[in-house]
């Protein structure tokens, strides 16, 4: 043969074994310990493995939000009728205080007698209001906190019955008074107190 054809015949059966070779199938290598391989594909399930994680946070993290969003309309909701509520209560009070108004007596000052003022219980108690009022319920106690007290209705300015009741009642040389006026049937606020010196 000659040289050109032998070189050719040399490269077509090296040609055909290389390709045999690199066609057949090569043995598993799961024995085989690559470092760098290892790490890759350490690193690949790590990846995977935090990726999944991320999405199923990320989806409970949007179920949650869902949900605190229906606690928050919820909650909105509930503002709004308290705040109703509110507005209710404060139109039943301004209400009631309007009745209490309308429905309480005059008020009336004690002017006469004056504080620290001796009085002798022998005659009739002389009581003057600021306003003039004849009608009035009068307080008696010992104590300046007017507890335990009595009282006693005085009409048209009559202190006679007042008078014995307050000659009966005092256990001491010192009396309290206050009084409520009245308009019919209706009684006013409580009065100034007045500290008497008495004498029987």
């Amino acid at each position: 043969m000659k040289m050109k054809s032998r070189i050719i015949t040399f490269a077509l059966v090296l040609f055909a074994s290389s390709t045999l070779f690199l066609a057949s199938p090569k043995p598993a290598r799961a024995f085989l310990f690559d470092p760098f391989e290892i790490m890759v594909e350490s690193m690949l399930t790590l990846i995977n493995t935090g990726m999944n994680n991320m999405m199923t946070t990320m989806l409970t993290l949007s179920d949650d939000i869902g949900t605190m969003a229906d606690r928050i309309l919820v909650m909105s909701d509930n503002i709004g009728l308290m705040a109703d509520r509110i507005v209710e209560t404060e139109v039943l009070m301004a209400d009631l205080v309007r009745d209490v108004t309308d429905a309480q007596g005059p008020s009336a000052l004690l002017i006469s007698p004056t504080e620290g003022e001796l009085v002798s219980l022998s005659s009739l108690l002389d009581i003057t209001l600021s306003n003039g009022a004849s009608d009035y319920v009068l307080f008696m106690a010992n104590t300046a906190e007017m507890a335990p007290a009595t009282n006693i209705l005085v009409s048209n300015g009559d202190t006679f019955a007042a008078t014995n009741r307050a000659r009966d009642y005092a256990t001491g040389s010192q009396l309290y008074i206050a009084i409520k006026a009245l308009n019919a049937d209706t009684m006013g606020p409580i009065s100034n107190t007045v500290m008497l010196n008495i004498t029987q």
